[in-house]
């Protein structure tokens, strides 16, 4: 069978081949995430959501629930009495699996049986059907761009090769079907709410345009609710959302000097501000108590675990504390040099250089997430056939977005 690259059927034998690989992954090397996540659905499946927080097997078991809420719940989804798929096996196939999988077990007493690794990887390979969508939204968006480019003609290949370049990343085919992770399901998450931002950027003054940009924020706002370390790209998205969303253009009269400006609309930051606020406080409602509450802070951000926890902390603190080594060695004989890096760094310190990090982006996010461009209004409002045809200065607002946050 002839394939070429705006084959519409080779999507589809990509997506086959794909699974097929992660079925023949299934017995491959795991970490101890494996065991981390099936803690999770023991902990999820036996005890009331009030301990789920607090439980470490009397003090046996490291691998605690740190995630957020919504990433709980969707732990218990899989480990439920109520899954029709968990039951299923429980009934008919994997008699054990319960005991040996889903059981309360400390670390030193937590080998999972054969049955366990193959029902737990396949709830990775499941979850990855977010990662298929938010990719095909992801790819229709680059398609809507290439619609608009000169290449328009070629806008099926660009799909298929979004798809693709999506489909066969070999970092979440390592990460999630050998390591144990489920990042696939949060790049989908993530990648859809990319999607709706770059769909609303073609449609200023539409019903589609609030449509796309709060499907974006409900999306995002699932996305931290899953995994809190995508905070860092809140600020990212309030800029962008604030400026691209919440001042709105004026048009003028045709003599006025001034084609266009914009007025801030608070109905739409009240609206904007409201669906993410639920999006992200409804997975707390259960938890509503101060002592909850302040456990799952302490749990979503241990700072009593210092800069680097262990040993594989891959970021510039870990850089740091080698530097600190390094002139501890060197200061035996002058104790001043060793005083020059303090081991103990507060998380305010950490966090303050943090957001400085991501100030230039802030900066050109605010910048170049004005509706004022005149390139992309033209091509968006006018009705002329030929408009398509024009260039699109799509690099003034949603490739930025997109580069800012991929990079």
């Amino acid at each position: 069978y002839n394939l070429h690259p705006e084959s519409k059927a080779l999507v589809p034998i990509v997506v086959i081949l794909v699974t097929c690989i992660k079925v023949l992954l299934i017995p491959s090397y795991r970490s101890t995430d494996f065991d981390v996540h099936r803690n999770w659905l023991s902990v999820t499946r036996h005890l009331p959501s009030d301990q789920w927080y607090f439980y470490d097997a009397n003090e046996t078991t490291v691998h605690t629930l740190d995630y957020p809420p919504l990433f709980a719940f969707f732990e218990l989804f899989w480990s439920s009495p109520h899954n029709f798929l968990t039951q299923f096996l429980l009934s008919h196939y994997y008699y054990n699996l319960d005991h040996e999988c889903l059981s309360l077990r400390p670390d030193h007493d937590n080998e999972p049986s054969a049955q366990c690794v193959v029902f737990q990887r396949v709830t990775v390979i499941l979850s990855d059907l977010i990662f298929l969508m938010g990719s095909h939204l992801a790819s229709k968006a680059m398609e809507v761009v290439a619609r608009r480019d000169d290449n328009d003609d070629h806008h099926v290949s660009c799909y298929n090769t979004t798809m693709i370049l999506l489909l066969l990343n070999p970092g979440l085919l390592w990460l999630d079907h050998v390591h144990f992770q489920y990042n696939g399901m949060l790049l989908g998450l993530l990648l859809g709410s990319m999607a709706c931002l770059v769909q609303a950027f073609f449609q200023q003054g539409t019903l589609l345009l609030h449509a796309n940009i709060l499907g974006g924020a409900i999306l995002f706002g699932l996305l931290v609710g899953m995994k809190h370390l995508y905070l860092t790209l809140a600020p990212l998205y309030f800029v962008y959302l604030l400026r691209h969303y919440c001042f709105v253009p004026r048009s003028h009269d045709n003599n006025s000097k001034t084609s266009s400006s914009v007025y801030f609309s608070m109905p739409r930051l009240l609206l904007l501000g409201t669906v993410t606020l639920v999006v992200l406080v409804v997975p707390f409602v259960p938890f509503a108590s101060k002592e909850q509450l302040m456990q799952i802070l302490v749990r979503l951000f241990p700072f009593q675990r210092g800069l680097c926890h262990d040993y594989w902390a891959a970021n510039v603190w870990a850089l740091y504390l080698f530097a600190n080594k390094c002139l501890r060695f060197v200061s035996r004989r002058h104790y001043i040099i060793q005083s020059l890096l303090p081991l103990d760094v507060p998380p305010s310190f950490v966090a303050l250089l943090l957001f400085m990090g991501l100030v230039p982006a802030l900066v050109c996010a605010w910048k170049s997430s004005s509706t004022l461009n005149s390139k992309v209004s033209s091509t968006v409002v006018s009705n002329d056939p030929n408009s398509r045809k024009r260039t699109v200065s799509f690099e003034s607002s949603g490739t930025f977005f997109v580069h800012a946050v991929v990079f």
